[in-house]
């Protein structure tokens, strides 16, 4: 067959075609597997976006003497919240977004200096919601930030605000926000305009109403130590210092909220240049 320039310009048209169906195919199964799959939602604001993705990750956490928040940092049922909310207390549980309580079995790390503590959940479930951890380094003053937590039993209560500072105190880092930490919010995540928790509700410097959050790295640097239970609930750091450190290999997020978005963008250029495009 001869080749001339009708053929030609038939084949470019057939290669452009399969070419613009394949982009789309390859855009829809990206959105229906991807966390936010609601294509409407990329219109929603940033922080209406980690609501309704995270929400259902926050705990209240129970005890016999007081309750805070927390969240679920891993199926295998693994919470994040402050020491102090779990210190001494002989009984410990935590209720879901669901209503559904479950009792702590123990704690896989405490860490009394820097106030954060890893629990270990009696039961847990693949169909948990668990957040994402950023890197609380990368986080800079006037970085939009978002709370949620449980402040005086009011379930899933959502706070704006700024990082006006990054403050050390005692050789702890923690960032000074705008978002409001009342009694009660004390171990809920911090959350990035990515989706990403970067610190841990803590309370306020000095009993002022200037707040702080503890950074989440700390947690994520001991993540690979804290796999199984070292202290059964009813640990008490102030009455005993011995804490078993098993080093294993380090923890590495398996979500990455940036190039998740970095893809959607490249994804919805690539269709736009193949319907519009010459």
């Amino acid at each position: 067959m001869q080749l001339t320039v009708s053929n030609l310009e038939d084949f470019n048209e057939q290669m452009r075609l399969k070419i613009k169906l394949s982009i789309i195919l390859l855009f829809a199964s990206n959105v229906l597997q991807a966390q936010w799959w609601n294509p409407f939602q990329w219109w929603q604001p940033w922080d209406k976006k980690i609501y309704n993705k995270y929400n259902e990750a926050v705990v209240v956490v129970d005890t016999d003497k007081s309750s805070g928040s927390g969240f679920i940092i891993d199926n295998s049922g693994l919470v994040v919240t402050c020491y102090h909310v779990v210190q001494g207390a002989k009984k410990v549980g935590v209720e879901t977004s669901s209503n559904q309580y479950i009792d702590v079995e123990g704690y896989t790390y405490v860490d009394e200096k820097r106030d954060f503590a890893i629990l270990k959940l009696d039961y847990y479930s693949k169909n948990f919601t668990a957040v994402s951890l950023g890197d609380s380094e990368e986080m800079g003053v006037l970085d939009e930030v978002l709370s949620i937590s449980n402040p005086l039993d009011l379930r899933n209560t959502v706070t704006k605000g700024q990082i006006n500072g990054i403050r050390e105190e005692n050789g702890v880092k923690y960032f000074q926000i705008t978002s409001s930490i009342s009694p009660g919010s004390s171990g809920g995540p911090l959350f990035n305009d990515l989706g990403e928790v970067i610190g841990i509700n803590r309370g306020t410097f000095g009993g002022n109403e200037t707040y702080k959050a503890i950074h989440i790295n700390y947690v994520k640097d001991v993540l690979s130590e804290s796999k199984e239970i070292k202290h059964k609930v009813g640990f008490d750091y102030s009455l005993t210092k011995d804490v078993v450190i098993q080093k294993e290999t380090r923890y590495v997020s398996t979500y990455n909220p940036k190039a998740q978005k970095l893809r959607d963008l490249i994804l919805f250029l690539l269709i736009i240049n193949a319907f519009f495009g010459s």
